[in-house]
Parts: structure tokens; C-alpha cells; sequence
């Protein structure tokens, strides 16, 4: 229901519903709170966002690699890189294993600051901890190559990532 009220920018009803079931008692499991910090933030409204995520923690709610990754993106959107960067390692020092999502978010952070050796550096870590890149995660770290002058950096980290890329990569 979330989801509904947030993709229709309906955001206080979406509040409202909120609300209402913790006055009925009703517990929001951690979708709920995922969902409700997407859409706040996603409809400008951060510092909801940043509540809610204190209160999740607060209430129990242990949070997921969705949830994680979901407020990373809220943060590094809103240009809060140092809060980002923490939410990464609590979310590593949680035990919590980072998504294809959550190395792509990193990446897409790092590219827009122009960091290519750091993009580089996660897309390596994401396929040294088992982790499948995806296109997007390809195409960040081809444009970014490309961006920087950097393409052969590629071929020279590893012959087996540079061929994964090229075969992935979908422009």
C-alpha cells in the first residue's frame, strides 16, 4: 500500500496509513520502513527519511541489504557522502552482505565524483566477494574508464574482468 501512495506522490496519505497502523498496534516490519524511505525521500522529504531510519533502529527493525542500500542512495543523493560511507561499513560490521545494487550505488557515487581507481576498486571487491556485476555496474565502469582516459586500466587489472565488461556492457 506504501508503494501505491508513494508511485501516486501521495505522501501524506502515505504518512497517514503509516500511522494509523502503529496506533492499531500494528508493527511495520522492515518492507514497510524500506518502502516508507524511498518514497520520502524520492518526494523530497530527506530528513523524514532520516527519522524513520533512526526509528527503525530504535523499534528493532533490523534492516536488510535492501533497506541498507535503499538509505545509502538517500544519502549520497542528498550529497551526505561521510553518513553514506558510514551506513556502508555499519551495514558490513552487521554481517549484512552487499547486493549487486549496493556496489553499483557505491559506484555510481564514486563516478560522479570522478574517483576511477575507486570505481575500479568496488567493482573488483563485488567479484571477489561472489558477487555477479549486472549491466548498470558495467556501464558505470565503462564510462567511467572511457571518462577518465582510463580504458586500458582495464585490460591490465584482469584480462577475465575486462572480457566479463565488454560481454555485460550495454550502452
Amino acid at each position: 500500500m506504501m508503494d501505491i501512495f508513494g508511485e501516486a506522490r501521495r505522501i501524506s496519505s502515505m504518512k497517514f496509513v503509516f500511522q494509523q497502523m502503529q496506533d492499531k498496534g500494528v508493527k511495520a516490519d522492515v518492507v514497510t520502513y524500506t518502502s516508507m524511505l524511498h518514497w520520502l525521500s524520492n518526494n523530497g522529504d530527506v530528513d523524514g527519511s532520516l527519522k524513520l531510519w533512526e526509528e527503525m533502529k530504535e523499534k528493532g527493525v533490523g534492516p536488510t541489504v535492501v533497506s541498507y542500500t535503499t538509505y545509502m542512495k538517500v544519502l549520497f543523493d542528498n550529497g551526505r557522502v561521510k553518513e553514506a560511507t558510514q551506513v556502508y561499513k555499519e551495514m558490513i560490521r552487521a554481517g549484512c552482505a552487499p547486493s549487486c545494487v549496493t556496489y553499483t550505488v557505491l559506484m555510481e557515487h564514486l563516478a560522479g565524483c570522478g574517483k576511477f581507481n575507486e570505481v575500479l576498486d568496488i567493482f573488483i571487491k563485488m567479484q571477489e566477494a561472489g558477487v555477479q556485476p549486472d549491466k548498470a555496474a558495467c556501464n558505470i565502469l565503462v564510462e567511467n574508464c572511457c571518462k577518465a582516459g582510463e580504458s586500458d586500466a582495464l585490460l591490465k587489472e584482469s584480462n577475465r574482468h575486462y572480457l566479463y565488461i565488454i560481454r555485460s556492457w550495454n550502452p
